[in-house]
């Protein structure tokens, strides 16, 4: 099965995470976070597995899919540091995480801006009872 994490609204006020199969062309809903960031992507080797950005705090969830429970999350800066975003959130002192899974599974590569205020590359050890 081929899968695709989206993000879609649930009604008015909030969005969910939804799952496409492209296969059987079946859509599910995942879970339905607090605080979405819009970049949903599922393990390619752990359908039960997700993993988002959020928006209000720059964190990283990682979701259980069969409960909607959040199994691990990690807070990756997303602002320079003082920076207080006025009208728009795209801007040199923003990154927004975009979180991938590695083919594998085991590693998931996020953006973040480092120690020197840039913008860089995360690589993120994904808990070892969550790849399987």
């Amino acid at each position: 099965r081929r899968l695709i994490g989206f993000y879609r609204p649930d009604g008015e006020t909030r969005s969910s995470i939804y799952c496409y199969d492209t296969v059987d062309r079946s859509f599910e809903k995942l879970v339905s976070p607090e605080c979405g960031g819009g970049h949903p992507t599922l393990s390619p080797v752990n359908p039960n597995l997700c993993v988002n950005d959020e928006n209000a705090n720059g964190c990283l969830k990682l979701w259980d899919c069969r409960s909607g429970e959040v199994v691990s999350s990690l807070d990756l800066r997303c602002r320079v540091p003082g920076f207080v975003p006025q009208g728009t959130v795209r801007n040199e002192k923003r990154c927004c995480h975009h979180p991938k899974f590695t083919s594998d599974g085991k590693y998931i590569l996020s953006n973040f801006i480092d120690k020197n205020n840039l913008c860089a590359i995360a690589k993120i050890r994904v808990p070892e009872e969550l790849v399987k």
